[in-house]
């Protein structure tokens, strides 16, 4: 057994994992969104890109997009959409210049992996700097509610013909953060199994968390809602949108 950082050699199983299918399927949802909002933009940015699902749907629709990502192998196993054209950097520390995209997004819970409030807003802060005046930055946020119930003592485990995996979550109400512990096994060409693990941790924040640190970091929220209801959320929603407008420059 050995641990390995996260996102490492996980990078090469993901989207056979199927984890790449929710970027994929959060652009078409979020465009819809922004339409009715009156965006109109043709440069874009996938923070968290990971191998880059969100990256080629946005592609697709005749926007120039850039990825970023922390992970180094996340965007070498990335798909041709955002080879060349995606850069090493944490969400807090953006490789771009001031104002050089009309929208930015990041899906699939990455801005759950900042543990803080402060990291939060840095983050935010950050994607508020490299948007243009009037653009939108949307992200997905898992909320309390979901990790205390549906991530608490959970397990849960996926096998084909050349993978395993075995995912045990577990979650703190003190930290209001969530642990994710993952065994990998893959089989190779010589018909052996290999094991590795990873850990994830994740942060929960509150409604008044978001909106504090949305308000410091410059943006305004737009639109807000339960992503599989798609109503204004409540107590037991799972999973929150968030489309947020830089402010105008005056």
């Amino acid at each position: 057994m050995s641990q390995v950082p996260r996102y490492s050699r996980y990078a090469q199983l993901y989207d056979k994992t199927g984890q790449a299918g929710f970027a994929r399927g959060a652009w078409p949802y979020v465009r819809e969104r922004l339409t009715s909002l009156g965006w109109q933009g043709r440069t874009a940015v996938d923070l968290a890109c990971g191998t880059g699902a969100a990256a080629v749907a946005m592609t697709e629709d005749g926007l120039r997009v850039v990825g970023a990502d922390l992970s180094r192998e996340m965007l070498l196993w990335g798909a041709p959409a955002t080879v060349g054209r995606a850069a090493q950097g944490d969400l807090r520390r953006l490789p771009f210049a001031d104002a050089q995209f009309d929208v930015a997004v990041s899906f699939y819970d990455s801005f759950n992996y900042l543990l803080s409030t402060d990291d939060l807003r840095d983050a935010l802060a950050e994607a508020a700097r490299v948007l243009r005046p009037g653009g939108y930055l949307v992200i997905d946020l898992i909320t309390p509610y979901c990790y205390a119930t549906l991530w608490r003592d959970n397990v849960q485990s996926m096998l084909s013909a050349d993978m395993g995996s075995i995912w045990r979550s577990d979650w703190n109400p003190r930290t209001q953060q969530s642990r994710l512990e993952v065994t990998f096994f893959t089989r190779g060409a010589d018909g052996r199994w290999d094991r590795f693990d990873e850990v994830h941790e994740e942060r929960g924040f509150a409604e008044g968390e978001v909106k504090a640190a949305v308000r410091a970091a410059g943006l305004k929220v737009a639109w807000w809602e339960d992503r599989y209801t798609r109503k204004e959320p409540h107590a037991e929603t799972n999973r929150v949108f968030w489309w947020l407008r830089k402010r105008d420059e005056r």
